[in-house]
């Protein structure tokens, strides 16, 4: 009712006006006219927006071969500054193939050593060398001579450390350097994934509550002092991680993926890893024992 009488006081004040023969003059909203001049309130619309508002997305710049396989969390990229492009080689990582039971993946950190996950291997019993082999670069198999497992040595429980026959001959598989310092939260980190296609996304060390809220659900996962957190994406169809996966800082071998992903859309998801550099002293003596 209000709005319709000031549309008539309106109306009749212009009608007044041109009757008159004077122009009326217009205003901007906050101009004060003189007192008693007839006038008209101009509100100028800059913006014309359509609901619901998206904005437009910006086309992302091709990017080369080598970063065909990068996820992109948007997420991420927007809040932290992320480490650069990895240059470290990933014909360190190998597949992890048994008889029966899960494909894992492993890193090799010299010509005869493979570091992975211990949930790699049964629980109740001891695995059987003869039941697993390793496949190297793109085709080469190699079989096992011993795996060792953690804590039945220096080695960490969440670790597992397999021994080939032979040799790596391959030239193209190179082993990657053992990390020399531990990581902390907030350090940039590549996590590389290799459940389907090898990929690999840019991140970040993060809190161990994030994993703790991951893995809630999770009876048998549990978090120790041996174990960090690294930031997965938030899209559960781009969490590729799974168990013996690599995390790389600084062209170095940090981490390894403990369980694989845990990962539910729109959630803020952690991957938990094993310290590589908290079983730096013995995994440099069985590096200098089987080079």
């Amino acid at each position: 009712m209000l709005l319709i009488r000031l549309l008539l006081v309106l109306f009749w004040n212009t009608v007044r006006a041109t009757q008159s023969g004077k122009p009326i003059p217009q205003f901007m909203v906050g101009e004060v006219p003189a007192k008693g001049e007839p006038y008209q309130i101009v509100r100028i619309i800059e913006y014309v927006v359509p609901h619901p508002y998206e904005p437009p997305v910006k086309n992302r710049e091709a990017t080369d071969v080598e970063d065909s396989l990068e996820i992109i969390a948007p997420h991420i990229e927007n809040q932290f500054m992320t480490t650069a492009k990895p240059t470290v080689s990933t014909n360190f990582i190998v597949k992890i193939y048994p008889l029966m039971g899960l494909v894992c993946t492993g890193a090799l950190i010299s010509r005869r050593l493979v570091l992975t996950s211990a949930q790699c291997f049964p629980v109740n019993r001891g695995p059987v060398p003869e039941q697993y082999m390793v496949q190297v670069a793109s085709s080469a198999m190699y079989e096992l001579d011993t795996i060792v497992i953690g804590p039945s040595s220096d080695l960490d429980r969440d670790m597992a450390l397999m021994v080939l026959r032979i040799s790596v001959e391959e030239p193209e598989a190179q082993p990657v350097a053992l990390c020399d310092v531990p990581p902390k939260r907030g350090d940039n980190v590549v996590m590389y994934m290799s459940k389907q296609l090898p990929r690999f996304l840019r991140t970040h060390v993060v809190s161990n509550r994030i994993c703790k809220n991951t893995f809630a659900s999770i009876d048998a996962a549990y978090i120790t002092e041996t174990m960090f957190c690294s930031h997965n994406s938030n899209k559960r169809k781009d969490c590729q991680t799974t168990m013996g996966d690599p995390l790389v800082h600084e062209e170095r071998l940090c981490g390894i993926n403990i369980y694989g992903p845990r990962c539910v859309d729109g959630a803020i998801n952690g991957d938990l890893y094993a310290n590589v550099f908290k079983a730096e002293e013995h995994l440099q003596s069985m590096i200098g024992r089987y080079k």
